[in-house]
């Protein structure tokens, strides 16, 4: 899949012989820990990636081939599947960039195989970005590219940082990356958020920082993604009462069945598809209290009283996102999931004065691809299936 970079030959500034020197050198380091398992202290959580990359992959970490891109097409190809889940990422993508990107952060959002699929980043350094491989269309599993913060992230399901000659391939030894794993409904890997850095001299504070905040997005990605998917149930964000503990989601029917539950919930309640499929109930696990499920609107924070716990676990209760009654337009009737992002109003806009999606797309600076993600996402919110409906109904929401 996909092909090498074109352009393999260094950017302006980049010493040629001093990166084969480096390459040289780090190819002897990672072969020296391999065998004698003499890792350093900061190499020690990725050894098991190194050793991965050299033995199970074949990468070889002294190769100065360009990182593989894919051709436009694939990348089509690979966005397609994920359309949903980049639309849901989106304003927290954004949100992220604009903290990480001043230190001159790119921000990579990636498929679950590795595959950069959506991208924030300094329009002005794209071609650096492209050259190092941390672009759109990169392809970063850990069997490709060896040892690296998105394809080490896949493969062990854990946040990664990956700093500089951390990575397998010498080549990427000026990259530091961190990547933070975004799990789906069903708790497998949906996606990967990265945040990587060109800067050989960013500092390892530096990069412990960037980190924090990729988690943080990624969890949050994850949250919304939870709360789509399940948007017609009752969402149940709870806190065990054992501390330090993280929040898990469980969704659940009118009946109070379990209908969805998060990687955590799964782990914590001892969950898996066969019990959900079976609609096991909320009251196999908690102090039966019908009373959560009365209130029609807005979340509110409650006490559960788990079986066998004698301390409370605190909740936060929120009810089904309602659906109307058919609209005169005769459209679905349901109401948007969620408020339309400054970049939605502006291609409603354009599309009220009759633009083609070519024609956005100029207007905007964007490729006709991201505007017909934008309009996709956008039908979905607010419940329509053409443009003349999203535009009445928005003018009504």
């Amino acid at each position: 899949m996909g092909r090498r970079a074109r352009n393999s030959t260094p950017m302006p500034g980049v010493d040629s012989a001093a990166m084969g020197r480096a390459a040289a050198d780090g190819a002897d380091r990672i072969y020296s820990v391999i065998e004698t398992g003499g890792a350093k202290p900061h190499a020690e959580e990725i050894t098991d990636s190194w050793r991965r990359s050299l033995n199970d992959h074949r990468v070889d970490p002294a190769s100065r081939e360009a990182p593989r891109v894919l051709t436009a097409q694939e990348l089509v190809d690979a966005r397609g599947p994920v359309a949903g889940l980049i639309a849901i990422a989106r304003e927290e993508n954004d949100r992220l960039h604009a903290i990480v990107g001043k230190v001159g952060y790119v921000v990579l959002f990636t498929s679950a195989e590795g595959v950069v699929v959506d991208v924030r980043g300094d329009p002005s350094r794209a071609d650096e970005f492209a050259y190092w491989g941390v672009w759109n269309g990169g392809v970063w599993a850990e069997d490709v590219e060896g040892t690296n913060g998105i394809g080490t992230c896949i493969a062990e399901e854990r946040p990664v940082t990956v700093h500089r000659t951390q990575h397998f391939r010498s080549r990427h030894g000026s990259l530091s990356c961190c990547g933070a794993p975004v799990f789906g409904p069903d708790g497998n890997l949906a996606a990967v958020l990265d945040v990587s850095s060109i800067d050989p001299r960013l500092s390892d504070h530096s990069h412990a920082l960037a980190l924090s905040v990729t988690m943080n997005s990624a969890r949050v990605i994850g949250e919304r993604l939870f709360r789509e998917t399940f948007r017609r149930a009752w969402i149940l964000t709870v806190l065990p009462a054992a501390q330090p503990a993280e929040p898990m989601m469980l969704a659940v029917d009118d009946d109070q069945r379990i209908l969805g539950a998060d990687r955590t919930a799964r782990s914590v309640l001892g969950l898996d598809s066969a019990k959900l499929a079976d609609g096991v109930l909320l009251w196999t696990f908690f102090e039966r209290a019908q009373s959560l499920f009365t209130r029609k609107s807005n979340e509110v924070s409650v006490e559960l009283e788990r079986n066998g716990d004698e301390r409370p676990w605190r909740a936060m209760v929120a009810p089904p996102v309602p659906t109307r009654t058919a609209a005169p337009d005769g459209g679905s009737g349901h109401a948007p999931d969620a408020a339309l992002s400054p970049r939605e109003r502006s291609i409603l806009e354009l599309i009220g004065q009759g633009r083609s999606n070519k024609e956005i797309a100029r207007s905007l600076g964007i490729s006709p691809e991201t505007v017909k993600s934008h309009i996709k996402n956008m039908f979905a919110k607010l419940g329509v299936e053409r443009r003349a409906q999203a535009i009445y109904r928005a003018k009504l929401d």
